[in-house]
């Protein structure tokens, strides 16, 4: 029953609904950016886009991200709830849909445990 389900979720064939538990924001990694995201994000909290890279963005392997200290929450999470929620990034938008997670069945396993919106009557997190 259980590999019914990672095949679901391969295919984006799951039942989500954001909880807003915040709990993908606190998983380990960095969050990518790009260029009209940093300027939309700068926008909507009234900074200075040269202000906001210098306080918020890093460079990780050649890419822009937030969080420089990886195993820390997400910068932008407060209380449970997203301070730039109408202009987060793609990543964010996207999650749990990634290609990353589908990719491997471990990966599904471990979203599992933490993401509250994903739904599955018949399946206890403990059984995971």
């Amino acid at each position: 029953m259980f590999d019914k389900f990672i095949n679901n979720f391969k295919k984006g064939d799951i039942d989500f609904n954001c909880e807003s538990c915040g709990n993908c924001c606190r998983e380990k990694g960095f969050v990518e950016v790009s260029d009209s995201e940093i300027k939309d994000i700068a926008k909507y909290l009234a900074v200075i886009r040269t202000h906001f890279i210098k306080k918020h963005i890093n460079e990780v392997r050649d890419k822009l991200c937030f969080n420089e200290h990886p195993e820390e929450p997400c910068k932008f999470l407060k209380d449970n709830s997203c301070n730039i929620y109408p202009v987060r990034p793609k990543q964010c938008r996207t999650f749990p849909y990634w290609r990353s997670i589908a990719r491997n069945d471990d990966r599904i396993k471990e979203m599992l445990r933490y993401c509250e919106g994903i739904k599955i009557e018949w399946l206890k997190k403990e059984e995971i």
